[in-house]
Order: C-alpha cells, then sequence, then structure tokens
C-alpha cells in the first residue's frame, strides 16, 4: 500500500513481503508473518481479442465520460479515502501532453479537457468519497 513491492516466489512465501500464486486455484498466499498488512493489488493482463481503432490525422471532437479513480488522504493525513471524480460529458481542449523520456516511471501524460453540458438529468461533475477502514 505505501509503495513496498510484495516479490513472487515460487515455493511457500517466506517472511518480508514475499507471496505466491496458484493459477489453478486462483489464490494468492502470503506468509503468516504479514498479517495485517494493508495491501493494494494491481494486476495487468494480455487481452486475446481487442480491437485497435486509428482516427484520421484532423478527427472531429469527440465527447466523453471521463471516470478518475484514486485515494486521497484528509488534510491531517491520517485517514484515506477512495475517491471517484465522474465528469459526465467532456471533450479534449488542447494538446495531448506525453510525460518527458526518464527512468521516473509515475510522470503522467497531460491531458486537458473542457466539462460539457451534461446530459439530461446528470450532474456535470459528481465527486464519490469512500472512507478506508483499517
Amino acid at each position: 500500500m505505501y509503495g513496498n513491492k510484495f516479490e513472487h516466489e515460487d515455493t511457500a512465501p517466506s517472511a518480508g513481503s514475499k507471496f505466491t500464486y496458484d493459477s489453478s486455484g486462483g489464490t494468492i498466499t502470503f506468509n503468516v508473518a504479514d498479517a495485517g498488512k494493508a495491501i493494494n493489488i494491481v494486476y495487468c493482463y494480455d487481452g486475446t481479442a481487442v480491437t485497435s481503432v486509428s482516427y484520421l490525422e484532423n478527427p472531429k471532437k469527440a465527447t466523453f465520460m471521463a471516470i478518475t479513480i484514486g485515494q486521497t488522504k484528509d488534510k491531517d493525513e491520517v485517514t484515506f479515502q477512495n475517491v471517484n471524480v465522474i465528469v459526465d460529458r467532456c471533450t479534449v481542449s488542447g494538446a495531448v501532453t506525453p510525460p518527458t523520456a526518464s527512468n521516473d516511471p509515475t510522470q503522467g501524460w497531460t491531458l486537458t479537457t473542457s466539462v460539457l453540458k451534461p446530459r439530461a438529468g446528470k450532474n456535470p461533475v459528481k465527486v464519490k468519497f469512500e472512507n478506508i477502514t483499517e
């Protein structure tokens, strides 16, 4: 949860941020010494039926819904909250800027958008919080 990565082991996991994964049973096993640690699991996979779409050099501006998912801390940095920011309709209003080439993988893309009039009965922007209990 705090950036300390667990490492995969093929046999029974030893203490100190180790785990095993049983693909046949779909289970992840940690060492009992790591009980009570908060974890955040992030995974990726290779799609088998992926469709790719290319756009013309000067496409029309598309409208889309934007959903941002993340975590925040309170002002005293004591409690965490899961947060979703939902923009009902928006469009790109500027350049899409990739991160500068570096060894820092945490740099993100910059995407400037404009919030548009929402669909009937919807709010333009909605923010949802969920307190994380430990």
